[in-house]
């Protein structure tokens, strides 16, 4: 099992002005009453990204810029996988470990993301910013 590292001072101040600012509204709702994204939504959210190609990553639906990855979906379990900023990537651990994890490729920056678990907007904020670390 991965370890995140603990969080800095400096990043917990990151996560705090993040987890005000970045969320949609949505987020103080109970999880049940929010909108939940589905796998069609997700592939559209990518896709309509530019450059954007979807081609299959070991089995699954990947969605690249060029020769670089920033998201893979994992329809059968409604997860999808974004690499994203570790500053990003902690933050968001930090806000809803039962949303977001990470396992052995979270040096790299990739994070797991339940779907049930997060808002529209909240998801297609995440794939913009992986988006764009990956231009």
């Amino acid at each position: 099992t991965y370890r995140i590292p603990s969080l800095s001072t400096d990043q917990i101040d990151v996560v705090s002005r993040r987890s005000s600012r970045d969320c949609d509204r949505d987020r103080r709702l109970p999880k049940e009453t929010r909108a939940l994204v589905t796998n069609d939504q997700m592939v559209h959210m990518a896709m309509s990204l530019p450059e954007t190609e979807e081609q299959d990553h070991w089995g699954h639906p990947g969605f690249r810029v060029g020769e670089h990855i920033y998201a893979v979906l994992w329809p059968k379990e409604r997860i999808a996988i974004l690499k994203l900023s570790q500053d990003d990537q902690h933050a968001l651990l930090s806000m809803d470990p039962y949303t977001f994890t990470a396992d052995q490729w979270a040096e790299q920056g990739w994070t797991k993301i339940l779907l049930k678990g997060i808002t529209a907007n909240d998801l297609q904020d995440q794939l913009e910013r992986a988006w764009r670390q990956s231009n």
